[in-house]
C-alpha cells in the first residue's frame, strides 16, 4: 500500500498545482453499512482513531461537494461522525 499512497500523493499535489478547481475527499475504511447521513470531516484526523465510513456516507458528500463552496480547493479526511453533511461541509 506504501506505493499507492506515494503515488495518490503526488497525483493530489499535481492536481493542487495544475489550476483547476478542485475538491479531495480522504474517506476512511470503506463500510458496507447503510447511510447515517452525519458525518466528521476535518482537514486532518489523527489515524490513532477508528476512521470508518459507509460508502453511501461517501457517496453523498462527493453529491454535495459539487455544490458547496466552502470545499472548493480543498483536502479533508471523512469519517463517520455525529455532523449531518451539509453543516459538516460548510464548517470546514
Amino acid at each position: 500500500m506504501e506505493t499507492y499512497y506515494e503515488a495518490k500523493r503526488k497525483a493530489d499535489e499535481h492536481l493542487k498545482q495544475s489550476g483547476l478547481s478542485y475538491t479531495i475527499v480522504r474517506p476512511g475504511a470503506l463500510l458496507h453499512e447503510e447511510k447515517t447521513g452525519k458525518i466528521e470531516a476535518a482537514e486532518h484526523i489523527p489515524h490513532d482513531q477508528n476512521i470508518e465510513i459507509s460508502r453511501e456516507d461517501v457517496a453523498i458528500v462527493l453529491v454535495e461537494s459539487l455544490t458547496e463552496s466552502n470545499v472548493k480547493n480543498k483536502s479533508f479526511d471523512l469519517m463517520k461522525g455525529d455532523k449531518p453533511i451539509e453543516e459538516a461541509l460548510r464548517h470546514l
